[in-house]
């Protein structure tokens, strides 16, 4: 039986080799790979995250999303596992989700003495950060309204009483100076007043 030690330089063996498949795009043998490596040792925040890669070009971004999330655990500070957890929350469409883990993706790199690397991500991610973000608007701009709730003063009977003074206003002839003796019916957003003397059927508010 392999000692600890002797597991976990497999996993990296195995991780290595996942990286050498990933380079030419082979994404379905590389995740075989760091699924293998994950299999050794599953708390090493690199290979969830390497795997999240995999699934991300593979379109599976509901395991991306696992595999991300599960790195940021690991380690919090590792910024391309928010950063591919970003992604993976943008194909899916939580766009303000993803707004949230590109800043902590920007907030995990280094403040100064960036490389040429971290500098090409810091680039790269606030363009991806500022595309979600413009999303996130167009959503909150494009929302449908709330139903508005009718208050209590605004009931069918309510509103029947107050056309009352406006039919009198209008002059209409024959109306009673009491609205007790009609029957207010609803009918597709408008009112029909019915049983009034010499009236019939008129249209209310």
């Amino acid at each position: 039986m392999s000692d600890g030690s002797d597991t976990k330089s497999e996993a990296a063996k195995l991780k290595d080799e996942g990286n050498a498949l990933f380079v030419k795009k082979k994404y379905r043998e590389a995740h075989v790979k760091y699924s293998a490596a994950i299999a050794k040792d599953d708390q090493n925040a690199v290979y969830f995250a390497n795997r999240a890669a995999c699934s991300l070009n593979l379109n599976k971004y509901l395991d991306a999303t696992k595999d991300a999330d599960q790195a940021t655990k690991l380690d919090p500070l590792y910024s391309k596992a928010w950063a591919r957890l970003a992604a993976a929350e943008h194909m899916l469409g939580n766009y303000e989700n993803s707004v949230g883990y590109w800043q902590r993706a920007l907030q995990t790199l280094p403040v100064e003495n960036l490389t040429s690397a971290e500098l090409k991500q810091k680039e790269e991610w606030t363009k991806d950060m500022t595309t979600v973000k413009r999303k996130v608007q167009r959503l909150q701009q494009t929302q449908i309204p709330q139903q508005r709730v009718i208050p209590q003063n605004e009931t069918p009977w309510k509103r029947a009483k107050a056309m009352e003074s406006e039919l009198l206003r209008q002059g209409v002839e024959g109306i009673q100076s009491s609205v007790s003796n009609l029957d207010i019916l609803p009918v597709g957003g408008e009112m029909i007043v019915t049983n009034w003397k010499g009236l019939g059927h008129t249209r209310g508010l």
